[in-house]
């Protein structure tokens, strides 16, 4: 439940981050304290890749609120997050159908 809300939450900044340009700038300052708190936090406790990931990303949108755009970087940013969010889904996706074949397996044996 928890990786599937961190998920979530990636998928929201994404979207935030494609339409920047529409939404309030509070938005996208929302969205990169989520980052910068996500990936410190995860950074400090783990030393992920990932996190050091997100913590970049999230720096970068701080500085994308100021007016600060790269547009190297923005794309890399963007896929980034897409491609970690959609990992995150297939490997819930795998983890959910395990569990399903686990436990129908064991069913279709006591029967």
């Amino acid at each position: 439940m928890f990786f599937r809300t961190l998920g979530t939450l990636d998928f929201i900044t994404v979207l935030i981050l494609l339409g920047a340009a529409l939404l309030p700038e509070k938005l996208l300052l929302l969205a990169a304290f989520y980052l910068v708190v996500k990936g410190a936090t995860f950074a400090y406790s783990s030393s992920d890749w990932a996190s050091y990931g997100d913590l970049i990303s999230g720096c970068y949108l701080f500085l994308f609120s100021l007016g600060i755009e790269i547009p190297v970087v923005h794309t890399i940013i963007i896929l980034y997050l897409i491609q970690k969010t959609m990992l995150t889904f297939i490997a819930l996706g795998v983890k959910a159908s395990l569990y399903y074949h686990h436990h129908n397996k064991r069913k279709n044996f006591i029967n």
